[in-house]
């Protein structure tokens, strides 16, 4: 029995509904048995009446090379931020169970998502409705449901893993509509991630950075390919523009996340009053492991203590055994800081600042922390 595209999108409507409050009151009913043995049934119904449509065609090649990319990329990160012990366990039964429970349902909505989109190319609402709905039937209520009320620890998963989902979904919809099968790229990058037995220890600031940019180079490198009707010079400003678009942004993601020698941050009171104030951008120097022998009074360093952050001047600089220590004290403070810096506290030395660029992410955190 082949059913109309439109009873699929109404059945998956009622299965989002229903999943998100199966996957808050009954979170592991929901995650080990019910969700994948919806999708089973789903991926047997398309396989045997729809098998067809996801045959081979010249793109695929592409986007193997692609997902292969981000797999090495996301891994490579590994050696810049260190790595952690997998938390998966890789016996067989576990890797199966795991298989099952974790990757089996994005193959299902994969086929959904493929076979909806290709059936209906030109109709733009349906690949917005599906694209909105396998984002839906992506997210984990049950996880929202326990943070909604931490504003930051909301925020955080908003950025490391909402952000990906929309960003991928919405990628994985765009190849959809040329014709791009991902079910194999997105099992390869599933798969990656269950089965190796080490993984990048990433922030959630960094996760979320690397899930924007690496849609963002998928979507630029395949929109070279597709757009046939283009004339040369139109396809020649489309390829200029995006590469200095993809240019800018590799530059600001790589910045954001520590790997030129300088970093910015956000201060967020008067102390150093007149030479910056709050809401403005200090750009710091990271600094090497004995960089701080250098360092004398009068010179402004960024130092981290108890996980806050901050730019003081340098007052005087005393020797405790063999390592020198700091005492601070901001321009506008009437006394020394009461902490005295350490070598190991120290993250970077003043170079210049910008003016009230920095207040976006002090009203930001304020708003987080209220």
């Amino acid at each position: 029995m082949k059913l109309n595209h439109k009873y699929l999108i109404l059945i998956l409507i009622i299965y989002s509904l229903f999943s998100i409050y199966l996957n808050i009151q009954y979170y592991a009913f929901y995650t080990k048995i019910l969700n994948p043995l919806f999708w089973t049934i789903m991926i047997f119904y398309l396989l045997i009446n729809h098998m067809h449509l996801y045959r081979y065609n010249h793109h695929q090649k592409d986007s193997l090379l692609i997902s292969l990319f981000s797999i090495v990329l996301y891994f490579s990160l590994g050696w810049l931020f260190s790595f952690n012990i997998s938390p998966f366990k890789h016996d067989l039964v576990i890797i199966l169970r795991n298989f099952f429970i974790y990757i089996w349902p994005y193959l299902g909505i994969e086929l959904v998502r493929f076979y909806i989109i290709t059936t209906n190319g030109n109709h733009k609402y349906i690949i917005l409705y599906i694209t909105l709905l396998t984002i839906s039937l992506a997210l984990n209520y049950h996880t929202i449901s326990i943070i909604k009320s931490d504003k930051e620890a909301l925020f955080q998963y908003g950025l490391s893993t909402v952000l990906i989902i929309i960003s991928n979904y919405t990628l994985l919809s765009y190849l959809a509509k040329h014709g791009i099968s991902t079910i194999i790229p997105v099992l390869m990058a599933k798969m990656a991630y269950f089965m190796m037995p080490i993984l990048p220890n990433l922030d959630w600031f960094t996760l979320g950075a690397l899930g924007l940019f690496i849609p963002i180079i998928i979507y630029v490198l395949f929109s070279y390919k597709f757009p046939k009707e283009r004339s040369f010079k139109q396809k020649e400003k489309m390829n200029i523009n995006s590469l200095v678009i993809l240019s800018f942004a590799f530059i600001i993601v790589c910045f954001m996340l520590g790997l030129f020698k300088y970093k910015a941050i956000s201060i967020l009171s008067n102390s150093m009053t007149p030479l910056f104030s709050r809401g403005d951008v200090v750009i710091y120097q990271k600094q090497n492991d004995e960089d701080y022998q250098n360092l004398s009074p009068g010179d402004i360093i960024a130092f981290r203590v108890s996980n806050k952050y901050i730019v003081h001047r340098i007052d005087e600089v005393l020797t405790s055994g063999d390592l020198p220590c700091f005492v601070t004290k901001g321009d506008d403070n009437n006394v020394v800081d009461a902490h005295i810096v350490t070598p190991e506290e120290i993250i970077g030395v003043y170079q210049f600042h910008i003016k009230y660029w920095g207040y976006p992410s002090i009203w930001l955190y304020e708003y987080l922390h209220s």
